[in-house]
């Protein structure tokens, strides 16, 4: 046996038998290229730039007496906002979504 890379290696040095676990794979050196530069373009491309996204808000309480509700409400609202576009955003940045940058 030629060795073991399970902590990762991008590049075999010569041509023997590896030792693999479940779930790790073995790729062409086409395909191998091919990945080395799609992560490269998208480290490039991604230079830390960020996504604002702006949704007024507005509550009103059935007790008008009870500000504090309409306050705990509205905060409850904007977190469950803002988690959801986290995760659309975030899939469709993933390839083949609309905001993929591959």
């Amino acid at each position: 046996m030629s060795g073991q890379a399970h902590a990762g290696i991008d590049y075999i040095p010569r041509e023997g038998t590896w030792l693999l676990d479940r779930g790790e794979r073995v790729v062409d050196s086409r395909t191998n290229a091919d990945l080395k530069q799609y992560l490269n373009n998208s480290n490039r491309s991604s230079g830390g730039s960020s996504i604002s996204v702006n949704v007024p808000l507005s509550v009103q309480s059935q007790d008008s007496g009870n500000r504090s509700a309409s306050v705990e409400d509205a905060n409850l609202l904007a977190g469950l906002i803002k988690s959801k576009v986290y995760e659309i955003v975030t899939n469709e940045q993933r390839p083949g979504g609309l905001l993929s940058r591959g």
